[in-house]
């Protein structure tokens, strides 16, 4: 029997409040069992071992799960997942090698080479030297064209009697050198591959092609003959039939290819080649015939490749009609329309020779569509009507047909929009899809509300609310935004989507009514809604805040539903996520924003009962690392952007006394270079770290948020020191390797870098995220792009800020400010989160600066005027 999967993740979730992990695991377990491949079961199952410090349980599901997300194609998500197993055990040498893989896949070349040399040295330390030489190979394959760090792996493989390695790595030197056109360096790796394995079939075919390039056909053929199952090999046999076309053997040429296509009708790309020879020897004769007997499977399967050819032959049979209509065919089915006019050109004159007026105007008539501006065409077209006594047609009927027309009558006629709010809904329509795309769907929701409580009337936002509430079960939620997208669709004209939300929402309506009894006990949303971390708050805030200013709200914002009525379901689960990740400060500053919004609420008091109770217990640690666990002694501000929880796996490396520092420097005028705004930052982060080596203070803040699994990371997790410094020839060569390779410059597609910084980010990982984003600020700086680098610099200031270092992320929102492009409700936001930062940094003038120039903008907006009052009161 089906299990009701929305009540066993309320049952978890109750069970991991009380902190009986156990039972949690046995519910989850109950999903799992069901449906093996759901995402966030498979997550919530790693995280939960990881908190009982059962590191391989945790680690199988979160390998299932990275090799979900990898099979479904989303590569990045499948790197950060790999990046966190390899943060829960640092030796796990199938993630690393994942990892290096991934990143190949994604091109990021820098990376997956870092990668891969520390896979080698991991192995190394472990001496297993022969895996240590096929990563250095992987390597080695990144960077071709590095002969000398080739050559020195190529003689360790004969060291250790593997010639055949050695031969591959030789072959690929030759491979590069032929490529660059050194023949003379090619032949003389190409000899040192032959003699370590002279049967190698891709060592023979490099020699082929060496052979065939240096004008020895002869030697070529011979060379291909040796190779075992030559059929095997496509390139092998392609080389073969350009050896025998080349060395004059065009029987022995035509016999291949007869083989070939008698063996399979796809296979018919050698008499292709052969027809492209006899073309290009000026035998159109020949071509055509050939051409004639693979015209039909090429068309299908190949039509460009078949263009290409029979334009050719097309023009060397200036009077062959069937080759004008095969080039025809071909360039059509092919897209290529500057051939299609070329070859309809061709095929008119020739119906026109023949005075066949009927299949000349048929082409005219084509070639006027497809060019109506050639005058040509339009006077050829109307002599094929005379010819053919056709009444005269107006010009006009080819110039501009009135494509669409009706359709755009029929459009839904939606509110003209001003260029700043068209802006504001773009950007929040792009940022709905990106977090719908990574399956933050609260996160779409919230950005979708708020752009339809500016712009009520946008069709396409509320049809993507309507699915996100399907999607996540809010029955009332789908029957209040069905009726809404009714009335609109009428108002557009379009019935026919207005009667199936008018069903939809009666349907819905039915049900709600049938499930109110147990509406209290039934949670509103499956596990992608429980389950989701929400650590892109103060992203949506910053980019969401046109939304928050009800001064230029229109009128129907009146109509948001229960805007404060508080929702005891939702505010319950989204505290019990935050517990159940451990992200108690989080879930603090949550209630804080409840009681700001709903003071009184009885709810809301006890929800704070729940979180301080289960503060103890969730916080309880490991035995290796008890430090790293203790409950927090600092209550996260109520505004912070992201709620000051430490990344996961992360916050162990930034542990430091945060002091109150002195007021930041007023940025200076003008922007500023790559250089100088990383130097500058440099320096922060130096002098917030300066203290790093001094005793633990009592006051020192732990690690909040962190998973118990990074402070409980066993032993096991680190490479065995006993071999801690590789020596022998293998060393020196993995040495000159990291020299070699430490150079390269990066010149990765820095949309790749910020949407694993994004990835980074969801799963916690601060570090990785904070390094891909700064990929994407570099890149801007050197390129003068400013795509994403408003969003980039907030996040960054996000990532600091859940880092516990709150100067740096000033520096961001500063360098956020700058952006280009940026609105006034954009920059309003930022300055108030600039203000948390600097309050949160001690700096209580620079805090309350940025919060007056917001009260001087907008006196509703937020908080604001309580945090000034505050301010005022403690100075």
């Amino acid at each position: 029997m089906a299990i009701n999967k929305a009540k066993a993740i309320e049952a978890a979730q109750k069970l991991i409040g009380q902190n009986k992990l156990k039972e949690a695991v046995a519910e989850y377990q109950k999903i799992h069992k069901e449906d093996p491949k759901d995402q966030n079961t498979l997550n919530a199952l790693g995280d939960l071992f990881a908190r009982m410090n059962n590191i391989p349980d945790a680690l199988t599901y979160y390998t299932k799960l990275a090799d979900i997300y990898v099979g479904d194609g989303f590569l990045v998500r499948g790197i950060a997942m790999y990046k966190k197993i390899s943060k829960l055990e640092p030796a796990n040498t199938n993630a690393m090698e994942r990892l290096a893989d991934l990143y190949t896949m994604q091109g990021l070349m820098t990376d997956a080479r870092a990668q891969y040399l520390t896979l080698a040295e991991a192995y190394l330390k472990t001496n297993a030297t022969n895996k240590a030489m096929e990563v250095m190979a992987k390597v080695l394959d990144l960077d071709p064209s590095n002969v000398k760090i080739q050559q020195r792996l190529a003689d360790l493989y004969e060291h250790h009697g593997q010639g055949p390695q050695a031969a591959q790595i030789y072959r690929r030197l030759g491979e590069h050198a032929l490529q660059g056109g050194q023949t003379d360096e090619a032949l003389k790796w190409v000899e040192k591959a032959t003699h370590l394995a002279p049967g190698d079939a891709e060592v023979l075919l490099v020699q082929a092609q060496l052979q065939q390039r240096t004008g020895k056909a002869a030697a070529a053929l011979a060379t291909l003959e040796k190779i075992p199952n030559l059929e095997e090999h496509p390139e092998a046999l392609h080389l073969l039939l350009k050896a025998r076309l080349d060395s004059g053997d065009a029987s022995a040429a035509e016999e291949l290819a007869e083989k070939l296509f008698a063996a399979d009708t796809k296979n018919f790309a050698a008499f292709l080649e052969i027809a492209r020879h006899a073309a290009e020897k000026k035998d159109g004769k020949r071509a055509w015939k050939v051409l004639g007997r693979i015209a039909e499977p090429a068309l299908a399967h190949d039509p460009g490749q078949l263009a290409s050819v029979a334009r050719r032959v097309a023009s060397l049979l200036a009077d062959s009609v069937e080759a004008a209509e095969l080039a025809v065919e071909a360039t059509r089915k092919a897209g290529d329309q500057s051939g299609l006019l070329e070859s309809l050109a061709r095929r008119a004159r020739l119906a026109e020779q023949a005075e066949d007026f009927a299949r000349a105007k048929e082409a005219y008539d084509e070639l006027v569509t497809l060019q109506p501006e050639n005058p040509d065409f339009a006077s050829k077209l109307r002599s094929m009507r005379e010819k053919l006594g056709e009444p005269a047609v107006a010009a006009e009927a080819h110039a501009a047909p009135p494509v669409m027309v009706e359709h755009a009558e029929a459009a839904p006629a939606e509110v003209e929009l001003d260029e700043e709010t068209l802006a504001y809904v773009n950007a929040s329509m792009t940022d709905i899809d990106l977090f719908s795309s990574y399956g933050m769907t609260d996160k779409a929701i919230e950005l979708a509300e708020q752009v339809i409580s500016r712009v009520p009337s946008h069709l396409a936002t509320n049809e993507k609310l309507l699915d996100f509430y399907l999607g996540t079960g809010n029955d009332q939620k789908v029957v209040q935004v069905a009726r809404r997208l009714e009335k609109l669709c009428r108002k557009a004209g379009n019935v026919g989507r207005a009667e199936e939300v008018a069903e939809m929402a009666r349907r819905y309506s039915e049900k709600i009514g049938k499930e109110a009894p147990a509406e209290a006990l039934a949670p509103a949303a499956p596990a992608e809604a429980v389950h989701e971390v929400d650590l892109s708050a103060e992203w949506a805030t910053a980019t969401e805040a046109p939304a928050e200013a009800p001064a230029e709200a229109p009128a129907e914002i009146v109509e948001a539903p229960a805007a404060a009525v508080f929702n005891a379901k939702e505010a319950g689960e989204e505290i019990e996520f935050y517990l159940t990740q451990n992200l108690t400060d989080q879930a603090l500053a949550a209630i804080a924003r409840y009681e700001e919004q709903f003071p009184g609420e009885a709810a809301v008091a006890e929800l704070r009962a729940r979180v301080e109770a289960a503060a103890a217990p969730a916080a309880a640690p490991p035995a290796e690392a008890p430090a790293a666990e203790a409950a927090p002694v600092e209550a996260a501000p109520e505004e912070a952007p992201a709620g000051v929880a430490a990344a996961e796996g992360e916050g162990q490396t930034f542990e430091i006394t945060l002091e109150p520092q002195p007021a930041a420097p007023a940025p200076a005028a003008g922007p500023m270079s790559a250089g100088d705004f990383f130097a500058d930052l440099a320096g922060d982060l130096d002098a917030a770290l300066a203290g790093a080596g001094a005793p633990p203070a009592a006051t020192k803040p732990p690690a909040m948020g962190a998973p118990p699994a990074k402070a409980a990371a066993p032993p096991r997790g680190k490479v065995p020191a006993a071999a801690e410094a590789p020596a022998g020839a293998l060393a020196e060569v993995f040495e000159e390797f990291k020299e070699e390779l430490g150079e390269v410059e990066e010149v990765e597609d820095p949309e790749t870098h910020y949407n694993l910084g994004i990835a980074y980010k969801e799963m916690g990982l601060m570090e990785e995220a904070i390094s891909e984003f700064q990929k994407v600020v570099k890149a801007a700086e050197k390129t003068g792009s400013s795509s994403h680098l408003f969003q980039v610099c907030t996040l960054l200031g996000v990532c600091f800020i859940e880092k516990g270092l709150p100067a740096i992320a000033v520096k961001w929102y500063e360098r956020a400010l700058k952006s280009p492009g940026l609105d006034e409700e954009g920059a309003l936001a930022l300055r108030y989160d600039m203000g948390v930062a600097h309050e949160q940094a001690g700096n209580r003038k620079a805090a309350l600066d940025c919060f007056m120039e917001v009260y001087g903008a907008n006196v509703d907006y937020r908080n604001v005027g309580e945090r000034i009052r505050e301010l005022q009161g403690a100075s």
